[in-house]
């Protein structure tokens, strides 16, 4: 059951607090989780209430009213004061990913992409002085692999992009960076009921289909292929940070394992709604976490790609983004068939 008051703490990265916005004292509140990807928060508070706010040097925090669960945190990234109303907007601690040269000179052999993102991580939070840890959530279906990083070479967001190439899931929940998928098992069942007018539409997304893959590495290039139909569509994908040959013929299949197939997504325009009473709560929702959802009378796997809260007047709304999920290929589709 979804339902619950929030508020919002204004705080520095250890910990004091400067502010804290009662639901009474809100306009609003909103923010998001999102698979792989930095997400952000926005408090709209009565300037009344507010002095002096620094982005970067102060944090945000979404709390349940009570003061027991922590919903969302990140650093401030501005602050707009206006004669009745501030807003406050802030991105999670992945926002620091561009902020971050690369730290480390090294290279791994055969290692899970999520072993060695955790590395890069620890590595950001020392530089910039933070407390905690990434949690590692190993992948089953994802192939190890050889990767290099040298220290200073690039921004560390862009190194994050090429493991996220190699599979990598990644995202970042109450603070806690999490890396790889959440257990592949359902999680919950929904039906159209458990969405607001249940005006959920089946959509075949082909947009970002190939089934043709030169994939090019360091210092080699590898084609992948898949018999779809007699369909060949192109593409190509450059992994500056691997080397081998084997290396690249690894990521060229595991690139074409996702992207060989049409999208089945249940969609309202973009994400939907879902009703107060469905059977998940806010804690569950954590992007690559899969649910079953029965609509037009198919039962599909799904995995939730964002999350997005908007708590204002004392009513909550909480939004996701679902994609179906094809963890096995269909024996007819051959990797590297040809015609």
């Amino acid at each position: 059951m979804i339902i619950g008051e929030q508020i919002v703490s204004i705080h520095t990265v250890s910990g004091v607090q400067m502010y804290q916005f009662t639901p009474e004292d809100t306009n609003s509140i909103r923010w998001r989780r999102e698979l792989s990807e930095v997400s952000t928060a926005q408090a709209v508070v009565p300037t009344r209430l507010v002095e002096d706010i620094t982005p970067w040097l102060h944090w945000m925090s979404v709390w349940a009213a009570d003061g027991t669960t922590l919903h969302w945190t990140g650093p401030i990234q501005s602050v707009n004061y206006a004669r009745e109303s501030t807003s406050i907007e802030a991105m999670d601690v992945a926002a620091l990913l561009s902020r971050t040269r690369v730290p480390l000179t090294k290279m791994w052999e055969a290692t899970d992409p999520a072993l060695i993102a955790a590395e890069l991580w620890s590595s950001m939070y020392e530089t910039h002085r933070l407390v905690g840890k990434p949690i590692v959530r190993r992948d089953p279906l994802n192939d190890p692999f050889n990767f290099e990083s040298m220290a200073d070479s690039q921004m560390l967001d862009k190194l994050m992009d090429d493991l996220v190439g190699l599979g990598l899931t990644w995202s970042v929940v109450a603070g806690t960076v999490l890396l790889g998928p959440a257990p592949r098992t359902s999680m919950a069942s929904l039906g159209e009921e458990d969405f607001i007018d249940g005006n959920l539409e089946l959509v075949r997304d082909g947009s970002r289909m190939f089934t043709d893959v030169l994939l090019r590495s360091a210092d080699e290039v590898s084609r992948a292929r898949v018999n779809v139909g007699g369909l060949n569509l192109q593409t190509i994908v450059d992994v500056d940070s691997l080397f081998g040959v084997s290396n690249a013929d690894r990521a060229a299949r595991q690139y074409l394992r996702y992207c060989s197939s049409m999208r089945e997504a249940v969609s309202t325009g973009g994400s939907s709604q879902l009703h107060p009473y469905a059977p998940v709560n806010i804690e569950s929702l954590v992007p690559s976490a899969r649910v079953t959802v029965s609509a037009y009378g198919v039962l599909t796997l799904m995995e939730v790609q964002s999350v997005e809260v908007d708590y204002s007047s004392n009513d909550l709304t909480v939004a996701v983004g679902l994609e179906s999920v094809d963890d096995d290929p269909p024996e007819l589709i051959k990797i590297g068939a040809t015609e």
